[in-house]
């Protein structure tokens, strides 16, 4: 018996056809029902993403904002904003301002902090002996309230 393209006997396809031919039932709604040629089942679409809090925060440093510098209007983003904000706190001595500024600076250039690091110590003046004393009575004084903060 020959077989058809979908591995049937013919015989056994047309019984197929045959009983597959009903007006309305599985995969089959009624006419009325149907949707008209061109309507969507779903018009509205997929529903949106809800946001998360790191997009919501993305968004928000991003976003532009007008600043006044040196008397002119400058449009930055809002977290330029801020870290201009923060190095101008820095600048009037502010030492939290400082210190997290400095984090973000080693954060955000490690290779830099590090030339910056060596440059710094090529400037420095040889420590006198003094300077040298002090600090070893120092570093003794720091030892002695320590061993006195483990042995109570």
């Amino acid at each position: 018996m020959p077989l058809n393209p979908i591995g049937l006997p013919t015989a056994e396809l047309t019984q197929a056809t045959a009983q597959s031919s009903y007006e309305i039932g599985y995969g089959k709604p009624p006419v009325h029902s149907r949707f008209a040629k061109g309507q969507s089942g779903n018009p509205n679409g997929r529903a949106k993403r809800i946001k998360t809090l790191n997009v919501i925060v993305r968004e928000q440093m991003t976003q532009a904002v007008t600043i006044r510098s040196g008397g002119r209007d400058k449009k930055v983003s809002r977290a330029e904003a801020l870290v201009m904000k923060a190095m101008e706190a820095a600048s009037k001595g502010d030492l939290r301002a400082i210190e997290k500024l400095l984090v973000r600076f080693a954060a955000a250039m490690p290779d830099k902090v590090d030339e910056l690091d060596e440059a710094i110590r090529a400037e420095a003046e040889p420590l006198t002996a003094t300077d040298a004393a002090t600090l070893d009575a120092l570093r003794q004084m720091m030892a002695a309230d320590l061993d006195k903060g483990l042995a109570s």
